[in-house]
C-alpha cells in the first residue's frame, strides 16, 4: 500500500519530466521482456520436467513414485506438460508489477553538477518506472480476472437461491 501512497503523491508532481516516447517505449518493454521471460521459463521448466519424466521411466519407475509432481490434473500420466498455455497467460498477466524497479529507481541520486555524481535522467527514469507500473496495474490488474475465467482458474459462482 506505501507504493500506491507514494505513486499518488508524487505521480503529477514536478519532479517527473514526462516524455510521451520515453513512456511508451518503457511500457512496450516492461510487456516483451515479461513475455519472452514467461514463454523461457515455462519452455526451460517443461523441458526439465520431460526430461525427469523420462529418466523416470528409464529408471523403471512411474513420475509419480519418483517424486514427479504433476500440476494440470486434466493432463495424462505420461505428458510433463506443467505450465501450458493457460498457466502461461496468467503468468504473464498476474506478475510482478515493478515494485523491485521502482526502489531502484528512487535510489538513483539525481545529478551534481558540482560533483559530477548521479544521473541527469533521474526524472526521465521515475516517470518511466511511475507510468509503467500505472499502466501493469490498472490494465493488467484489471484484466486478471477475465482471463482466470475465459482459462477456467477462476472459483465457480456461488449458485443463487
Amino acid at each position: 500500500t506505501t507504493i500506491f501512497a507514494y505513486l499518488g503523491m508524487f505521480m503529477f508532481s514536478t519532479q517527473f519530466h514526462w516524455n510521451v516516447a520515453l513512456v511508451l517505449l518503457a511500457c512496450l518493454g516492461a510487456v516483451l521482456s515479461r513475455g519472452v521471460m514467461v514463454a523461457a521459463l515455462s519452455v526451460l521448466l517443461n523441458g526439465i520436467e520431460t526430461c525427469h519424466a523420462a529418466l523416470s521411466r528409464w529408471c523403471g519407475g512411474s513420475p509419480a513414485e519418483t517424486g514427479a509432481v504433476r500440476y494440470a490434473p486434466h493432463v495424462r500420466h505420461y505428458d510433463r506438460i506443467v505450465i501450458d498455455r493457460n498457466v502461461q497467460a496468467v503468468l504473464f498477466f498476474s506478475g510482478l508489477r515493478g515494485a523491485m524497479s521502482f526502489a531502484l529507481v528512487e535510489n538513483i541520486p539525481a545529478y551534481d553538477a558540482v560533483t559530477g555524481a548521479g544521473s541527469r535522467y533521474t526524472p526521465e527514469l521515475k516517470a518511466m518506472t511511475s507510468s509503467t507500473i500505472f499502466f501493469t496495474i490498472f490494465l493488467f490488474g484489471g484484466m486478471t480476472y477475465d482471463l482466470l475465467e475465459r482459462c477456467g482458474f477462476a472459483p465457480a459462482a456461488a449458485a443463487v437461491e
